[in-house]
């Protein structure tokens, strides 16, 4: 079932979401179900692997908005967690440690499961409930996914262990979409936010390509999974709005517009390398598929898998909320609307300006959160090569440590010409901060410090 789009042995994208009004301790501990069940540890990676490519697959096709992405992967990565953590001895549930997570169904302590069997019935069960509309060729990806395993699985364990599995993992599945449900995203679709002319104040945002309207102007009310607010590690720009030349602000501005004059290859190929749009998963999907391919690389166990998707999707998340809350207080212009009226009217971005705010950069802040994490639980100094947008003839680029492929996501934004060197710098130290944060309030086990 595997396609050429993400996989050089899998490559996958997972986004969770981790928050806890209060990242307590009392979280819901769980032990192993039953001795009769194997431990998860027993399993390979593959089986996250096989829905957070699924998951990217159906993000690239339908292209919700990367915000969007970042909310569809934290549920489905949380829901990969749930199915097999109760197969990790001494492990502890999201339940408890993300915002309004309840308590998720237990499974029969006298029954055996087969974890790979739970993982794809949650799964599918979320990923079925949390797009807003599922396409029909993303219903058969699904389709396709689902019987491919539950087939293998029937041949590996036999039909009784792998239907009693699935109806645990359906449940899991619905409570979680339950779950999704109070999140308020489901408010902010009726909202409406009338655009502040820029007569108003010229530092305001406004709309620059035909048709464009603001893209999720409320998704700073969304809650976040680990952050007690979203504004807790915001970084407001320290640049006051300027049009004199010399000022910090005009020669922020001026550095975009002398790039887009002196492009090099290299510059181009960084630019078009993170730009993560059309065909793609999105900036989120691209950091599962980073996680994805260290993880084979170093040949994860399924727990440890899992554990490091739902900590990437939750920190992710909590990013681009934090971020989006910045934006849209701040609601600052773009450089192609500044460069334009106060440099040079021929000023064009060498990719296409997005629909919201100019500060901070999302794709910084979401890729500082994810670098971050994957550091804490992977390590420093691990070098990969990533191969995500080779599907889209995209080659691939070698990063020495996921804080050097960090960086290079930040300053592609400038090299496009759509953010400006504050944004991009101020993102990523604020997704790292969020990064560590929720690292360190997440507990795996119950023994955890």
């Amino acid at each position: 079932m595997k396609s050429i789009f993400y996989r050089t042995g899998l490559l996958a994208i997972f986004s969770i979401a981790i928050l806890i009004s209060g990242c307590s301790d009392k979280s819901v501990t769980v032990n192993q179900t039953t001795s009769l069940s194997p431990a998860t540890s027993s399993f390979s990676g593959d089986f996250a692997y096989d829905w957070t490519y699924t998951t990217n697959r159906i993000i690239a096709d339908q292209q919700p908005n990367p915000p969007k992405g970042s909310r569809i992967l934290s549920y489905v990565a949380v829901a990969m967690y749930e199915a097999v953590v109760a197969g990790i001895p001494n492990s502890r549930s999201m339940a408890g440690q993300l915002r309004d997570m309840p308590q998720m169904p237990a499974a029969n302590a006298d029954s055996v499961y087969d974890w790979p069997s739970v993982l794809t019935a949650a799964t599918s069960t979320v990923v079925r409930g949390i797009f807003d509309t599922l396409y029909p060729t993303s219903a058969v990806l699904v389709n396709t996914t689902y019987n491919t395993e539950y087939n293998s699985r029937v041949s590996s364990v036999g039909q009784n262990i792998v239907d009693r599995s699935i109806r645990h993992g359906n449940d899991i599945g619905a409570a979680i979409i339950q779950w999704a449900h109070t999140d308020q995203y489901i408010e902010t679709r009726t909202m409406h936010w009338t655009i502040p002319p820029r007569t108003q104040n010229p530092a305001y945002w406004a709309p620059i390509n035909p048709g464009d309207v603001p893209t999720e102007p409320f998704w700073g009310l969304i809650k976040p999974f680990v952050l007690e607010q979203p504004d807790m590690f915001t970084i407001h720009n320290p640049y006051p709005f300027d049009t004199v030349p010399g000022s910090p602000f005009y020669a922020d501005a001026d550095e975009i517009s002398q790039i887009a004059l002196n492009l090099t290859q290299e510059q181009i190929n960084i630019a078009l390398f993170w730009n993560d749009k059309l065909r793609t998963p999105t900036p989120p999907g691209h950091w599962f598929s980073i996680a994805m391919q260290v993880m084979q690389q170093k040949h994860y166990s399924l727990d440890k898998a899992v554990q490091v998707f739902v900590a990437v999707g939750a920190a992710g998340r909590d990013a681009f909320i934090a971020c989006w809350k910045e934006k849209y207080d701040k609601d600052l212009l773009r450089p192609e609307t500044y460069i334009r009226q106060y440099i040079r009217p021929d000023f064009y971005p060498y990719i296409q300006t997005p629909s919201f705010p100019e500060y901070p950069s999302g794709h910084s802040s979401y890729s500082g959160a994810s670098s971050q994490v994957l550091t804490n639980l992977i390590g420093d100094n691990v070098t990969f090569t990533d191969m995500t947008n080779v599907p889209i003839n995209i080659p691939p680029r070698t990063f020495s440590s996921f804080f050097a492929a960090a960086t290079e996501a930040g300053f592609s934004r400038m090299y496009g010409g759509i953010h400006f060197r504050t944004a991009n710098l101020n993102g990523i130290q604020m997704g790292k901060s969020i990064g560590a944060y929720v690292t360190s309030k997440l507990k795996f086990y119950i023994y955890s410090n």
